[in-house]
């Protein structure tokens, strides 16, 4: 849909509703409309000295809405930042931000709006009370007016319908939607009616549906004449198209600047096409993106890409318009409001927030009256006259004295914490001032902290029964009050002290605990050592104690047997230390108290609101007029550009790339060249590489195969750094093994390529896995290479996968260097070793290379050796384009990667080809070499190794042995390689969500993860019990594990996989009416589970199950318990071949299915990890096939159902009745599992989960006598009948648990 219909119908949909009409947009004034362009933007940490923005320009015109655009850490933030004024603490930033050609500093958060991406509100108001009262703040005038602004925003931003509801805080009060809090942040801004409006990602967190209608109202904004500029991340297709312009950043510069079309079609003419079924802002997002790993390459191509903008048409567009721009008078800007303004305002608001608050309001009063209760119930009418009736009012009222304290100090540590974020942003919005904020809520909280207290104090003041006259009464509640106020004072203060809510709880804890200790209960304040009695002074504690208990003893004649005698008074008083003339004083320190606190706290908001200051950095310019432009400033303006001779270049270069994609390669690339030597200019050669230098008599292409941890990856890490390609030390070790499962289990998983330039040869490395599972990776790489290192380590030998290796290269007459590893290890023969090769493979000790890849002894004369001995590859530079694949990945923004070896003539970008099987045409869009990143280079020529990425959809059309040609050449000219044999799945295994939800993401995370996975073959499926899954096939178990792993590693999938399971067979009878009427004419078919299994036996001639051959290398000493585990695995034992006196090699043939379930665990576990196996198929052997059905209570259960052989049958059937007997609950009635064969009702197994069952025994009370037996057989007589019958009727409820537990591996 084109940008204008999509707004179009949006707009229309969302007036319907009530937002966007006419008559609220008329009922706001209209807007002075100013441009905002800024010039030469620079700016700097000023410790580190790292630059974050460099030489940035940019403007933007009234009724466009821009959006800055970039990948993580391009500089949209700070550019944002930049153009505010905010945020820049710590910054040295200089250039120019000019409204109208003003450049007004700080004075631009009057004249624009600023919408945050974190959405700060007072959730306990709804919508309307909220703007009411950010209109008071905002909008000078009548309350009439204000009335008519918020109305007018109500209708514009589509608020009508959510105006009377709470905006609700989270975990406590559901309240408006996010779409609806989104726009609510726009609301407020427009409420001063800003010229221009600053967004900060405004579609994060929002569907897709209204994200779009939010940048529609964005859109709407801007065209009504404001000037709108927002940062958004990767946006749809829909959303880019919305756009009037849009700004791409890539670390900290301008990449581009133009409106959305423009951008795609300068991003082509810079060789990065968009296909038309891709996202541009994705594409070209990922295109600037600076990857971990892979950092020359993309700041390579990023600097590239940078210049050519700065050159292009777009980039002198760009400097025209900023130097265009006219000074005019900038907008009038909002003034704040008077400071009564301000404080009515935030008053109510603060009252509104405390007394709706259910956390705050109603959770004080109730808990401070259950307290009072308790006190009241624990001292229930003391008797007050008695010794101990005074001690126990006397701790009544100090109890009293920490209630007031405790609890309220706690509840008051979040004023300032929970408020901070949204007051730092409305007091730099400049709505009020700290004093305004801070007297309003400090007020807010008097009346809410004072009544819980008097409610606590009144209860419990008559259950005790303290003294009643009237005068002492309204005392107490006198001295509570103020005990409370000082404690909330003192909250006041530590929580704008603190830096943060830990910190105050943290300080206010032994705070607490050293006022209470000196309040005059635990210790008498009288007899305190001196060093510590100073204390007391600064504790209401003791003043509040001291109060109350003055007031409670001062009236002798109400106390019952002091008979007015003061002298009782006195000496209660006397005996803590307390004088009766005290009492008034301590009432007024604890009044001074809060007054001292408040006066702390205010000091400390207004110190941590300077910390916190949006403060602009030295060198940039604010607040200073701009004097009228002067004609010296545009000549500066075009010094400042590159020199002509490389804005000649890099124009040349557009133009180059512009016609090479639509009549192909040129006959130079003067841009190549420009680049390549300003690359070899900054001194660092590893960043460039001539490849057409190298003659196919230069080049070498070889591999390194071993068995699994041996040493290869550490190998190629030693030769990566001898080529000079990385430094030691540089990167992280097996620089090769890209994928998270690699470096977790110590493997290679993918084969991998990387160009070593070395003593004037390119020595083209393929490093590749030593797992039996992954021997077609080894036979891919096998196609380019014309010689292999054969590495063994010398601590463990010559293993199963090595002779396998060893037998795939001499096969293809590939040239093999035996190299030892590891010959630093102690205790290591390598003799033994050199004995093995020896007697295995005829190797003479003089052609061995004995190394230390860890260490790198020995490691340097390997690449002497390699170019000595493996030859050249058989390429003919003269010939027409012939390249095979021999490998491929997907990447999600460029399509299919292709692995290619060039044999005759080169491919380079622009070029035309087509394949020779697929018969597709491409246009060549980027080729390069493996350096050991994605290099991109001119042209690979004949001999060469590298990569092509050419637009193909999937790797299915990059498929392995394909031959790529130019389309100029005749078909039938082309030889096509016959040398690779595709593999073909072994292992099959159901795979399925854990939550069936999920099935959604888990298919598109299975297809993308296939598409880097070829060989595997997945075929929907479908589970009663596990909802829609896959039947995935696999080259073998550890491959089914690799691909589980980095489902959930990559794509964070939680999935189920099933037991794995191989291909049968079946051959149908010659019965032409069998065969055409059940299956579809087939002779053969192919059985993957039970229910592709025939339900008709007698059609079965015979079925035939996959056979494989199994090399075991193992010590001599284990050679019979391995034959027995091989012959219990139904194996037919082939050669034994010593291959020293400690180790056999021995040849078994093996059932697939045999192999596939724990045969290596049994042979680790049986060989105490000493043996090794690899295993390549064999063909096919008849064999009987039983399909092994699970009855529960007589009716069958397909997903439990398995094909088995008919040996394995029994065990099979007993493992599976075990497990659902543990799994399945008991039920009300008896319930019986039985395992069957095909059609038979015979049981291979079965088992019985009693019922739940009444105790009969307990109502006969132990009275067995007397008829107890007779009522004890009638009663159970009866359970068993309703058992029976709840048996015929009931069905058994299987939890989906049993189903995850029984069939996953």
């Amino acid at each position: 849909m084109a940008s204008e219909e999509c707004q179009s119908l949006l707009l229309s949909e969302y007036t319907e509703y009530g937002g966007l009409s006419s008559v609220a947009e008329s009922a706001l004034e209209q807007v002075e409309p100013s441009v905002l362009s800024w010039e030469e933007l620079r700016v700097k940490v000023k410790k580190s000295g790292r630059e974050l923005l460099q030489g940035v320009s940019g403007v933007t015109q009234p009724g466009q809405l821009m959006a800055l655009m970039g990948a993580s850490g391009a500089g949209k933030t700070t550019l944002l930042n930049t153009l505010l004024s905010r945020n820049l603490k710590g910054l040295e930033v200089t250039g120019r931000v000019l409204v109208n050609g003003n450049q007004i500093g700080r004075g631009i958060t009057a004249v624009s709006g600023y919408a945050q991406q974190e959405e700060l509100f007072v959730g306990t108001l709804t919508v309307r009370e909220y703007l009411n009262i950010q209109a008071r703040l905002r909008v000078n005038g009548s309350k009439e007016k204000r009335t008519k602004r918020v109305m007018a925003v109500l209708k514009q931003l589509g608020l009508l319908k959510c105006q009377h509801t709470r905006i609700g805080v989270i975990g406590v009060k559901k309240g408006i939607s996010g779409g609806e809090a989104r726009r609510l942040t726009f609301a407020c801004e427009m409420l001063s009616n800003p010229a221009i409006l600053f967004c900060d990602e405004p579609t994060t967190g929002l569907d897709s549906f209204m994200a779009e209608s939010v940048v529609a109202v964005l859109s709407r904004l801007a065209h009504s004449g404001r000037t709108v500029i927002c940062t958004i991340h990767q946006p749809a297709s829909q959303l880019y198209e919305m756009f009037d312009s849009v700004m791409f950043l890539a670390c900290g510069r301008t990449a581009f600047l133009g409106t959305p079309a423009e951008a795609i079609r300068f991003f082509e003419r810079a060789g990065y096409p968009c296909p038309h079924s891709y996202n541009p802002a994705d594409l070209i997002i990922h295109t600037l993106a600076i990857v971990p790993g892979n950092e020359i390459e993309c700041n390579h191509r990023v600097e590239e890409i940078t210049q050519l903008f700065d050159s292009s048409e777009f980039g002198e567009k760009l400097q025209r318009d900023v130097a265009a721009v006219e000074l005019r008078a900038a907008p009038a800007g909002r003034q704040r409001a008077d400071r009564f303004a301000q404080f009515s305002a935030l008053t109510e608001r603060a009252f509104l927030d405390n007394w709706r608050n259910p956390s705050l309001a109603r959770a004080k009063i109730i808990q401070k009256s259950v307290m009072g209760l308790f006190v009241g119930l624990l001292y229930l009418r003391t008797e007050i006259g008695a010794p101990a009736g005074i001690d126990n009012i006397n701790g009544a009222l100090f109890y009293l004295v920490c209630e007031l304290t405790y609890s309220t100090l706690f509840g008051i540590l979040t004023f300032l914490p929970g408020d901070y974020p949204l007051v730092v942003r409305e007091y730099h919005d400049g709505l009020y001032s700290v004093s305004s904020y801070f007297v309003s809520r400090s007020l807010s909280y008097v009346p809410l902290f004072t009544i819980d207290g008097l409610v606590m104090m009144i209860v419990a003041y008559f259950m005790i029964g303290l003294n009643v006259t009237l005068q002492q009464f309204f005392t107490c509640l006198l001295i509570s009050v103020l005990i409370e106020q000082s404690a909330s004072a003192f909250g006041v203060m530590l929580s704008t002290v603190s830096p943060s809510y830990p910190v105050a709880v943290s300080l206010a804890g032994p705070l607490l605990t050293l006022l209470s200790l000196t309040g005059g209960l635990y210790a008498n304040v009288g007899q305190m050592p001196a060093y510590i009695s100073w204390i007391q002074y600064l504790s209401w504690f003791r003043y509040g104690f001291e109060a109350l208990t003055i007031n409670q003893w001062s009236e002798v004649s109400a106390i019952p047997g002091w008979s007015n005698d003061t002298s009782k008074r006195d000496a209660t008083l006397e005996k803590l230390s307390f004088s009766a003339s005290m009492l008034w004083p301590d009432v007024s320190i604890m009044a001074a108290f809060i007054l001292v606190f408040y006066i702390i706290g205010y000091i400390g908001l207004m110190i941590r609101r300077s910390s916190s200051d949006y403060q602009s950095s030295s060198g940039y310019q604010m607040n200073m007029p701009r004097p009228r432009r002067d004609p010296r400033i545009r000549i500066n303006q075009l010094m400042r550009r590159p020199p002509p001779s490389l804005r000649c270049q890099l124009l040349w270069k557009c133009q180059q790339r512009l016609f090479a994609s639509i009549t192909g390669p040129g006959p130079s690339t003067p841009s190549t060249t420009s680049i390549a030597s300003n690359l070899r200019a900054r001194g660092d050669p590893t960043l460039v590489l001539d490849v057409g230098a190298y003659t196919p008599d230069r080049i070498r292409n070889f591999g390194i195969v071993a068995h699994v941890d041996h040493g290869k990856s550490t190998l190629a890490d030693r030769l990566l750094e001898l080529s000079g390609l990385v430094k030691p030390g540089e990167r992280e070790s097996q620089m090769l093994d890209r994928l998270q499962v690699e470096r977790d289990r110590g493997i290679t998983v993918k084969a991998q390529t990387v160009a070593l330039p070395y003593k004037g040869y390119l020595l083209n490395l393929i490093d590749t896995p030593g797992h039996a599972d992954f021997s077609a990776e080894v036979s891919r790489s096998l196609m380019v290479c014309d010689g292999i290192l054969l590495l063994i380590a010398a601590n463990q030998g010559v293993q199963a996968q090595t002779i396998a290796n060893f037998w795939l290269a001499f096969d293809r007459s590939v040239q093999i260097i035996p190299v030892i590893n590891k010959i630093d290890l102690k205790g290591v023969n390598v003799e033994k070793v050199e004995n093995q090769l020896k007697s295995l493979f005829d190797f003479n000790p003089d052609e061995i290379q004995r190394i230390s890849a860890k260490t790198g002894l020995n490691v340097a004369p390997i690449l002497d050796e390699i170019i000595a001995k493996c030859p050249p590859p058989e390429a003919d530079p003269k010939k027409p384009l012939k390249a095979i694949i021999f490998d491929s990945l997907f990447e999600h923004y460029r399509g299919a990667v292709a692995f290619v070896l060039v044999r005759e003539g080169s491919i380079r970008r622009g070029q035309r080809i087509r394949t020779y099987h697929g018969e597709k045409e491409y246009d060549v869009v980027e080729v390069g070499i493996m350096r050991p990143d994605m290099t991109p280079v001119s042209a690979l020529n004949a001999g060469q190794v590298g990569y092509v990425i050419c637009n193909m959809k999937t790797t299915k059309e990059a498929t392995v042995g394909e031959i790529l040609h130019a389309v100029t050449t005749d078909k039938s000219l082309i030889q096509p390689f016959v040398g690779f044999k595709p593999h073909k799945p072994t292992v099959y295994a159901g795979l399925f969500p854990v939550d069936t939800s999920d099935y959604e993401d888990l298919k598109q995370a299975v297809e993308r993860l296939s598409l880097n996975d070829p060989s595997v073959e997945i075929i929907p499926d479908s589970s009663p019990a596990l909802g829609l899954g896959w039947r995935v096939g696999f080259l073998g178990v550890l491959h089914m594990e690799v691909f589980s792993t980095r489902l959930e590693q990559e794509y964070d999938a939680q999935v189920i996989l099933t037991q794995p399971s191989v291909e049968y067979r079946a051959h149908i009878k010659d019965n032409e009416t069998i065969r055409k009427k059940r299956y579809n004419g087939k002779g053969e078919i192919r059985i993957f589970n039970a229910s592709s299994f025939p339900s008709d036996e007698s059609d079965i001639e015979k079925f035939l199950e996959p056979m494989v051959k199994v090399r075991l290398v193992v010590p001599a000493e284990m050679m019979g318990l391995v034959n027995g585990l091989c012959s219990e695995a139904r194996g037919e034992r082939g050669e034994i071949t010593s291959i020293d006196e400690e180790r056999m090699l021995i040849i078994w043939r093996l059932p697939l299915a045999e192999v596939v379930v724990d045969f290596f665990e049994r042979l680790k576990k049986m060989t105490s990890g000493y043996a090794s196996f690899d295993y390549e198929p064999d063909g096919w052997k008849e064999s009987r096939l039983i399909r092994l059905n699970i009855m529960i209570n007589g009716k069958e259960v397909p997903e439990f159902s398995q094909i088995v052989p008919g040996v394995m049958a029994m065990a099979r059937a007993k493992l599976l009745v075990s497990r659902l007997k543990r799994e399945i609950p008991r039920q009300q009635f008896e319930v019986q599992i039985k395992a069957t064969a095909g059609t038979s009702t015979k049981a291979l197994s079965q088992t019985i989960i009693p019922p739940w069952k009444k105790d009969f025994l307990q109502l006969l009370k132990g009275n067995i006598g007397k008829g107890g037996m007779e009522r004890l057989n009638k009663k159970l007589s009866h359970q068993k009948k309703g058992k029976a019958k709840m048996k015929m009727l009931g069905n058994v409820q299987i939890p989906k648990e049993a189903f995850y537990n029984v069939l996953k591996n």
